[in-house]
């Protein structure tokens, strides 16, 4: 049962996971646009969006005209890395149907925001470094009922709601629901969750998400 549970909790998670980070969508006959977004410096890697890609593209490349900022991973994905604060032009040159096209997007990566002043779930304390300084993934024992997640907005934020998105352990269908920062959560209620905690200063917005994907070996 907990083998089936955990193969449930996997599919689960991995759609959750998917439907928060950006996406290749194809649609035939149509231009394809890149998605510009605001990136954190010293932060993971971001998978860039695509709209309208098509699949049938060959001999792909993909540059930055300012990788100090924003560097490319791989040449011939969409996988970028924000190194510091600026500016960087994103440019996509492929052949589609026989034709080289090149589309591009400039991005804006800023200062990490420290709007997260310390983050903790149920007894131990997350060290927001790496993709943890965007998002966390946390594996609360199978038998656990409940996960706490407390989260302190840094100096000058303060936290705007909490949701939480997920799939019930039973019937398997998508669970939405606003909840309580630093209360216990019924976790034994899902197969996998994630948590959402939106944090606002002034005009600025930072999200952060919590995964949580209960161990089921």
């Amino acid at each position: 049962m907990k083998r089936f549970m955990r193969i449930l909790a996997l599919a689960m998670l991995a759609a959750l996971v998917v439907s928060t980070l950006p996406a290749m969508a194809a649609t035939k006959g149509k231009t394809p646009s890149i998605v510009s977004e605001t990136l954190y410096a010293g932060t993971s890697t971001y998978y860039m969006t695509v709209k309208n890609w098509s699949w049938e593209a060959k001999d792909v490349v993909v540059t930055s005209s300012n990788p100090g900022v924003l560097k490319v991973n791989n040449r011939s994905q969409f996988r970028l890395t924000p190194k510091k604060a600026g500016k960087a032009k994103i440019t996509v040159k492929f052949k589609l149907n026989g034709k080289v096209k090149k589309i591009s997007k400039t991005f804006t990566v800023k200062k990490y925001p420290n709007a997260i002043k310390s983050l903790k779930i149920n007894d131990h304390s997350v060290k927001l470094t790496g993709e943890d300084r965007l998002r966390h993934y946390e594996n609360p024992d199978y038998d656990d009922e409940t996960c706490t997640v407390s989260l302190v907005p840094g100096d000058g934020w303060t936290l705007a709601s909490v949701k939480s998105s997920g799939y019930d352990a039973h019937t398997g269908e998508k669970r939405a629901a606003k909840i309580k920062n630093d209360t216990a959560f019924p976790v034994s209620d899902f197969a996998a969750v994630s948590i959402t905690y939106t944090l606002k200063k002034g005009k600025e917005t930072f999200k952060y998400t919590v995964n949580v994907e209960r161990d089921c070996y």
